[in-house]
């Protein structure tokens, strides 16, 4: 897949806050939204909203394929919620990438997020061929997961880190991918020159003995 502006994947990501609003309110809205948009076709996968977990119903997001941006902000405006809108364009700059990426769960102890300059990564993930994802996918991607990674990080939800692993042989530094390798190389086919990922402590001092951040 080439990624480019034109991407019919994209669906726009409305931030909206129903602050001093119940539960009934909300449930009307989301009510609104499956009715409108998840019946009319089977392809209308991302109109699905999150609750915050608060109890509140403070602020929700609501993602929605970019065809029913006009209803979903009329519908807004008219219950009277206020809201934010996250672009395709916001969704994709670099910075905004970078500020999403955040530690799994199941890495959230032993782990730090740490800037990797792209271009010094990739030559030395290409040494491992069988696992190397060639530019847009091309090569070494595992069925439509490439895809999928582009449409996730699109939505301008956040962004599961990369796990990458650095280790030393007698031959210099080496480094590994061991889970996120298609996020990674979408990241990458997006020209962004540094990515956060989740390293460990030993893989971080690597990384600053060999200059790769």
């Amino acid at each position: 897949m080439k990624i480019t502006n034109n991407s019919p994947s994209f669906g726009s990501l409305y931030k909206y806050n129903i602050t001093g609003s119940n539960s009934s309110k909300v449930s009307h809205f989301e009510d609104k939204i499956y009715r409108e948009l998840n019946y009319e076709s089977d392809k209308i996968y991302t109109a699905f909203s999150e609750i915050s977990k608060t109890g509140i119903y403070a602020k929700a997001n609501l993602y929605v394929d970019d065809k029913y941006d006009d209803f979903t902000e009329s519908f807004l405006k008219q219950q009277n919620i206020q809201y934010t809108k996250v672009t395709k364009d916001e969704a994709l700059n670099h910075k905004n990438i970078n500020n999403r990426i955040v530690i799994p769960s199941e890495y959230k102890y032993g782990h730090e997020l740490f800037g990797i300059n792209v271009k010094k990564l990739d030559k030395l993930l290409q040494k491992d061929e069988s696992y190397y994802i060639a530019p847009q996918g091309k090569t070494g991607a595992v069925d439509d997961r490439y895809n999928k990674a582009f449409d996730y990080i699109s939505t301008g939800k956040d962004i599961n880190a990369t796990i990458l692993v650095l280790r030393e042989d007698k031959n210099g530094i080496r480094a590994s991918i061991t889970d996120g390798r298609h996020r990674y190389a979408v990241m990458r086919d997006l020209g962004m020159k540094t990515i956060n990922f989740a390293m460990d402590s030993n893989s971080v001092k690597l990384a600053q003995k060999y200059k790769l951040y």
